[in-house]
């Protein structure tokens, strides 16, 4: 009371040239919050066991500081009792510059007389720091591993140089800027890696065998021209082939009568892609192709953030997803898509038109629209799928002059996620054949069915569905 008064006080001395002038106290609150927040952090390390000395009878921790105030680090307890003074006195990590990485200090600790140590000891370590110039005692869980393997850079797929000149059957023009895969048989036991700025080339009757994990990366885009007679055959006899990715080619990629076969999604020292066949940033036709029998992955076809054509393509036997497409705009018209262990189609934040295709067989849904996309389709078939059509999570599906039949359930409308909203979905000249459940609706979402309005009754639909 005795500051409102006070502060009422000043605010009308301050009126008198400054009729208009607002004090905001909300701000003075949240700055109070802010203060609070960074002087009480929940984590502000983080630590990774590095190493044990038996010699000198110490250990090694790898520290980081993930706070933009400085930390100092006064210990190890082990058990709850039982401290491990470092070696030098003094161990303070300066505040994380905002985005710059994390930069770790390696700092040693000395066993005390009695401590057998063994590697088991490492799940009992707790490191004991505070914030300086505080006198809050902190601590954070040690984890059992290196921050970073001393070969990471020379391992990590992501980093290495492109490798063309390793591979005989590449032909490179620098000067035209080609990459031409010569006609034949070609067995790959080792990756390809395809650099920027060039058109990668490949004409029919050419067949790719991935073996030894060998996958293929391309930061250029691919014209592969198979005929429906003699296609080009992109397979793994070893079933361990790890397919084809191509990242931020500036020009589109055409695929024509291409055979993708049992291969799986790229994956190496712990970078991973969930497509056999992945086209990130990159546009792409896709046109009179095969994507069969993938080994490993959660998606046949991934498109990521790209526009795209999909047509007269078959997808058969997919392992979960046979596409999935993310923040991606284009069209799907002519393709079939059978026999999937999870969806046959996904999108995600995605705007895409459908025409004149064929869902039979699914685990999950034949088509999920999700995240905030938008989705028109039109004369689609759909049968023997869990959930014909899935919109969830602020998106909006339109389906017109459509059959489901042999389903679990025809159309399901809901919200999934928190941080989305209700969904839309409207139907017009659908014929529905032998399906358990027509329709699902969840409360606030809306179906609209031959531009009648249907009745959302349903809450928690997800968990219904799922359960």
């Amino acid at each position: 009371t005795d500051l409102n008064y006070e502060l009422e006080e000043n605010t009308a001395i301050i009126h008198r040239a400054h009729p208009h002038y607002n004090f905001e106290k909300d701000v003075f609150y949240k700055n109070q919050n802010y203060i609070r927040d960074a002087l009480n952090p929940i984590k502000a390390l983080h630590v990774y066991f590095y190493r044990h000395d038996t010699i000198n009878r110490t250990i090694t921790l790898e520290v980081g500081n993930i706070h933009q105030m400085p930390m100092e680090v006064l210990g190890v307890s082990y058990r709850g009792s039982q401290i491990f003074k470092p070696k030098e006195k003094t161990n303070i990590l300066s505040g994380k510059i905002y985005s710059e990485p994390t930069m770790y200090k390696k700092i040693e600790f000395a066993l005390p007389k009695g401590v057998i140590w063994s590697d088991e000891c490492i799940s009992d370590l707790k490191l004991n720091y505070k914030l300086l110039g505080t006198s809050r005692l902190l601590n954070e869980t040690i984890l059992p591993w290196h921050h970073l393997s001393g070969d990471f850079f020379d391992s990590d797929f992501i980093r290495q140089k492109p490798n063309p000149e390793k591979f005989e059957f590449l032909m490179v023009d620098n000067d035209l800027k080609q990459i031409v895969v010569k006609s034949g048989d070609w067995e790959l036991n080792d990756s390809v890696i395809l650099p920027a700025n060039y058109i990668v080339t490949c004409f029919e009757g050419t067949r790719l065998n991935l073996r030894n994990n060998a996958k293929i990366l391309s930061y250029s885009p691919l014209r592969f021209f198979g005929t429906e007679d003699n296609p080009i055959i992109i397979s793994s006899s070893d079933s361990t082939g790890q397919g084809i990715a191509v990242l931020n080619a500036d020009d589109k990629s055409i695929l024509e009568n291409v055979i993708f076969k049992n291969i799986s999604a790229p994956s190496q020292h712990g970078w991973q892609l969930n497509g056999a066949v992945t086209f990130y940033e990159s546009p792409v036709e896709i046109n009179s192709c095969m994507f069969l029998d993938n080994t490993a992955g959660d998606d046949m076809l991934n498109i990521i953030r790209s526009e795209f054509e999909i047509k007269n393509t078959l997808f058969k036997n997919a392992l979960s997803d046979a596409l999935d497409v993310d923040f991606g705009k284009g069209t799907i018209s002519g393709t079939s898509f059978v026999d999937c262990g999870n969806d046959g189609m996904d999108f995600s934040g995605s705007v895409v038109n459908i025409t004149w295709c064929f869902v039979k067989g699914t685990n999950d849904k034949g088509v999920s629209v999700g995240e905030n996309s938008r989705v028109n389709i039109t004369q689609i078939e759909l049968k023997n799928c869990y959930i014909a059509v899935a919109s969830k999570d602020t998106s909006h599906v339109v389906i017109d002059n459509s059959k489901v039949s042999e389903s679990d359930v025809g159309f399901a409308v809901y919200q999934k996620k928190s941080e989305f909203g209700p969904s839309t979905m409207t139907l017009s000249s659908v014929n529905i054949v032998n399906v358990t459940v027509q329709y699902i609706t969840e409360v606030g979402s809306t179906l609209i069915i031959d531009n009648q309005r249907s009745d959302a009754t349903q809450r928690n639909v997800w968990s219904s569905l799922y359960d």
